[in-house]
């Protein structure tokens, strides 16, 4: 089935690129006014337009980015196709055709390479973060392991941040919309000289909680606030020098905070599944309210110089991002387990550091022949106090307390994790002839991620843990029981990617590749087989891709892609209970990590039409499938793995896509009205409970590790603005999630619960209204 799947894709794909060049000149040229324009790219780390680049790639500009109300990462996900943008404990969890990464702790390493202004982001909290003033996005879909190295095997994210200008400009926003949402958004661009300008830019993000936590409350406790709002802001200034001749120098700093109480979206998944979003919203209470009062800062500087035939460019940054929250405070019934009724949950501090320097050099007119060759270094620092707590509720415990003979600790770590990454790369492609281009480039990257931690694991001694001074160890005391540990993973990694571009008329163009991906190998805590750390290797994979981009008329675009990944070894983390005989001392609750063979394949389509000069009319669809080989196992009981061969992949739909389209009404004043309705399609998915439930002792489960079904659905925005004539005032009305149906982003999780009303999980935004006010000088 796969087979025919994918070869009748490949065909149908091809018979359409072939003809569509004729259809182009049975076309007459399109009025100007009606044109798709130009968009230039540096998705290659060269600037190439967009219709001329051999990915399939998605490019979303500024405009787009703010009618669509794209606020962050995971909006991206109704706009692109074969994005989803899930949610993990520790941040945003992104996956492209079905290629992520499952371990978002600092020592796991990503699927899809984030990357603002070159330079990459490490950690799911930075790529959690709102975007502010953006020139546009590029998201790019396959392996980019030659150009982006480790962590992109499904591909890159691209935020290309607007730069300083030589005219005087400002802008702001304003929005208001229910859950009290309040958002704004200002821009200057100043001129200061004729070599140097400076533009600054500031945005605000306020809103009530979705979640409810009325349910289970005695009655006795202070009320809770809702789960999941938001408090947030965010500041750039950016200076440009101009040298002159191509040459030029920018520095940016970015600074913002991040609060709210930081519940992530986590509900109860028997109600999702069985009642009303208004009824699925509400969770039990839990008095250990979560909180985030997070504060980062980003220094980017970006050097190019023009030396005649060639281009030296140069991208270097410093990020700090600390980390101080109480998250996903328990949302089960505490009175309803079969044990010590406890409220559970997490307290995370974190202190990241990350350097990252890139420098390349291309030629600066590309003729005949185009290359880029580069060397690069990244380096993260990641001290942070992971700790998850269990307080009961009995006699002598008034809740909230800081009284430790109250506390059980669950499984949590404290400790340092270290990633370092350079490579070395290269890429030339080569016209043969006017109508032929051959492709050629590889990477060599050497990885490596150690830890040095202590694992906090089983129920208190009498009388309670103690700190090194003899004192009770309890919030906010972080001191824990278990022996000092080290990790260590060293990788290294030869990519490639060779490609032919056809060219069969202007505006068309038919490409073919074969590239290798890359993730950096890890280790995990304990090795239940040898003891001690057990390491494992490198994802890599082999992904062949054929793809049609064409202008078949000035305002009819269509691009298509076929795509199989064949990987060796895909890293699949889960969740492992080690029992003592296994571990030697305490019982453990670990992050454990396999290399199962996998395989992804599918097929992509892109259409923009704008047929008046009033209309655009977007549309995408894609096929999709994948499996994971022998060897795949899973389960909470190490004693008792479950084998995961033949299982689909997280978050691959057979069958999504999206649909839009907007009419402008112009208006006897100059001015327009302009109409959008857009909507992101879906059949059913999977996101999948690794662990299950079970008593690791026995070796029994009670509940086996599952595939929970997210059932097929729509998710439609509408959206109504007046544009003045001059085009420097605009008012937009619009609804976001009309449907206000709620659909998975995380996998439901209820480890050791053995309840089914004690299974969370993350879930989307439901319905939100508002109106906007933009104005621009």
């Amino acid at each position: 089935m796969k087979n025919r799947l994918f070869h009748s894709a490949a065909g149908g794909a091809l018979a359409i690129a072939l003809a569509l060049p004729g259809a182009a000149h049975a076309q007459d040229a399109a009025a100007s006014d009606q044109a798709i324009q130009e968009i230039i790219v540096t998705a290659t780390k060269t600037a190439t337009s967009a219709n001329d680049t051999p990915i399939a790639l998605s490019v979303i500009g500024a405009n787009q980015l703010a009618e669509q109300g794209v606020h962050g990462a995971a909006d991206l996900q109704n706009i692109a196709p074969s994005l989803n943008v899930g949610s993990a404990a520790h941040g945003a969890s992104i996956t492209i055709r079905g290629v992520g990464s499952t371990d978002t702790t600092s020592k796991g390493t990503q699927g899809v390479s984030f990357n603002i202004d070159g330079v990459p982001i490490g950690r799911p909290q930075l790529m959690s973060l709102a975007f502010l003033d953006l020139e546009r996005v590029e998201v790019l879909r396959g392996p980019q392991g030659t150009l982006y190295g480790k962590s992109s095997t499904g591909g890159a994210i691209n935020l290309i941040t607007a730069k300083p200008k030589d005219e005087l400009e400002a802008s702001a926003s304003f929005e208001l919309g229910n859950y009290n949402t309040r958002r704004g958004e200002a821009m200057i661009n100043v001129p200061v000289t004729d070599f140097f300008a400076i533009r600054a830019a500031a945005a605000f993000n306020s809103r009530d909680g979705f979640i409810k936590p009325v349910l289970g409350n005695p009655g006795t406790l202070k009320p809770a606030r809702d789960l999941d709002d938001e408090d947030n802001w965010t500041a750039r200034i950016t200076g440009k020098v101009d040298f002159g001749g191509g040459s030029d120098f920018i520095l940016a700093g970015t600074f913002g905070h991040i609060g709210g109480n930081n519940a992530t979206s986590s509900a109860l998944w028997f109600r999702v599944k069985n009642m009303s979003t208004k009824d699925a919203l509400k969770v039990f209470y839990n008095p250990y309210i979560g909180s985030s009062d997070d504060n980062f800062y980003n220094i980017t500087g970006i050097l190019h110089v023009d030396v005649g035939p060639v281009l030296m460019t140069y991208e270097g940054s410093h990020i700090k991002f600390d980390a101080q929250d109480v998250y996903n405070p328990s949302v089960i019934d505490p009175y309803g387990s079969t044990g010590n009724p406890s409220y559970l949950w997490t307290d995370y501090r974190a202190n990241i550091r990350s350097d990252s320097h890139e420098i390349r050099f291309s030629n600066s007119a590309p003729g005949r022949l185009t290359w880029v060759a580069g060397i690069n270094y990244y380096a993260e620092n990641i001290p942070e106090k992971d700790m998850n707590w269990q307080v009961l509720i009995k006699d002598g415990c008034p809740q909230p307390t800081l009284d430790p003979a109250c506390y059980v600790p669950n499984p949590g770590i404290v400790g340092t994790t270290k990633h370092e990454s350079m490579g070395v790369f290269g890429q030339a492609s080569f016209d043969l002839t006017d109508q032929i281009r051959l492709t050629a480039g590889g990477r060599f990257s050497d990885d490596s991620v150690s830890r040095t931690y202590t694992i906090a694991a089983g129920d208190a001694p009498p009388g309670g843990w103690l700190d090194q001074n003899g004192n009770l160890c309890g919030p906010p005391n972080y001191c824990v029981n278990g022996t000092d540990n080290y990790g260590k993973q060293s990788s290294s990694k030869f990519t490639w990617r060779l490609g032919v571009d056809f060219r069969p008329a202007p505006d068309q163009l038919i490409y073919a590749s074969i590239a290798t991906g890359y993730k950096q190998g890890g280790f995990n805590d304990v090795d239940p087989v040898n003891g001690g750390v057990g390491k494992y290797g490198p994802e890599s994979l082999t992904a062949y891709e054929i793809g049609y981009k064409g202008r078949i008329a000035s305002n009819l675009q269509y691009n298509t892609a076929v795509y199989y990944y064949d990987y060796a070894k895909y890293q699949l983390t889960g969740s492992t209970f080690l029992t003592p005989s296994v571990t030697g001392g305490a019982p453990v609750v670990l992050i454990y990590t396999t290399n199962p063979p996998a395989k992804f394949y599918g097929w992509e389509n892109e259409i923009e039409w704008r047929p008046t000069r009033n209309d655009d009319l977007n549309l995408t669809f894609a096929l999709a499938n994948g499996e994971f080989g022998k060897g795949a196992n899973v389960g909470f009981i190490y004693s008792n793995r479950i084998d995961w061969s033949g299982k689909r992949p997280d978050s691959l739909a057979t069958f999504s896509g999206t649909a839009s389209w907007e009419h402008r009404f112009p208006l006897a004043s100059g001015g327009n009205i302009k109409a959008r309705v857009g909507t992101k399609f879906s059949n059913g998915y999977y996101l999948s409970d690794l662990g299950g439930q079970g008593n690791p002792f026995t070796g029994e489960y009670t509940t086996l590790p599952q595939q929970y079904r997210q059932g097929g659905f729509t998710r439609t925005d509408l959206t109504l603005g007046y544009t003045s004539e001059n085009g420097k005032l605009d008012v937009t009305a619009f609804v976001r999630n009309v449907e206000n149906k709620l659909q998975l982003v995380g996998a439901p999780n209820g480890m050791g619960t053995g309840n089914d009303d004690q299974v969370f999980a993350r879930i989307a935004d439901p319905r939100t209204y508002g109106v906007r006010l933009g104005v621009r000088f």
